[in-house]
């Protein structure tokens, strides 16, 4: 996945919604939108899969921002590098 325009989102759901695709974040910073839904297990999106950038190809420094009431898990993933930020609590989980 690489994001034209570098913005994620998703809306409230009963489900988890899940990334299992590589996310590459060379040429654009990433923003998750994430609202909050009524997943039991409060996990409204999951990132299973590695988000990188490509620091040789002169992309110049990056972020990945959380927006929203929902929670993002980044589960798995290698973040080497991009400054994270998130604008709302809880709403960020690393396993």
């Amino acid at each position: 996945v690489a994001p034209n325009g570098g913005t994620i989102s998703t809306a409230g759901a009963s489900a988890s919604s899940v990334i299992s695709a590589p996310i590459d974040m060379t040429y654009n910073s990433l923003t998750f939108n994430v609202a909050q839904g009524t997943v039991p297990n409060g996990q409204d999106l999951i990132v299973s899969s590695p988000i990188s950038q490509n620091t040789g190809a002169g992309s110049g420094a990056k972020s990945l921002t959380k927006n929203g009431d929902g929670t993002l898990v980044l589960s798995g993933t290698s973040i080497g590098g991009i400054t994270v930020t998130v604008k709302r609590a809880p709403g960020l989980r690393e396993q």
